[in-house]
């Protein structure tokens, strides 16, 4: 789970939970809203508080941190500066006439 809250201010990782029900473990990361919403480009600080994360998790498994940081490399060439992952404030219009309102 990843979230952001005008409250963190430091990246956070927590888990291990387990969700008996589900049969999964759950991690969850905070990652710190105002230092990602107050840049020029959201991409780029949200990709690294991800990876800082994903870092600090898999730690807990063994996997180290350069084979992290090469995954981060690949994917942030990829979509930094990608148009595809650019948000876009399209206004959606939806028609409910076909709707009975009485």
């Amino acid at each position: 789970m990843v979230s952001t809250s005008s409250s963190t201010h430091e990246l956070e990782v927590k888990g291990p939970d387990f969700n008996r029900k589900e049969k999964i473990i759950n991690w969850g990361f905070w990652l710190p809203c105002r230092e990602i919403i107050n840049s020029a480009n959201q991409v780029v600080p949200y990709l690294q508080f991800y990876f800082d994360a994903l870092v600090l998790l898999f730690r807990n498994y063994g996997i180290s941190e350069e084979i992290i940081r090469s995954i981060q490399e690949e994917i942030s060439s990829k979509v930094i500066g990608n148009s595809d992952y650019e948000y876009e404030d399209d206004s959606i219009e939806f028609d409910f006439s076909e709707f009975d309102t009485k």
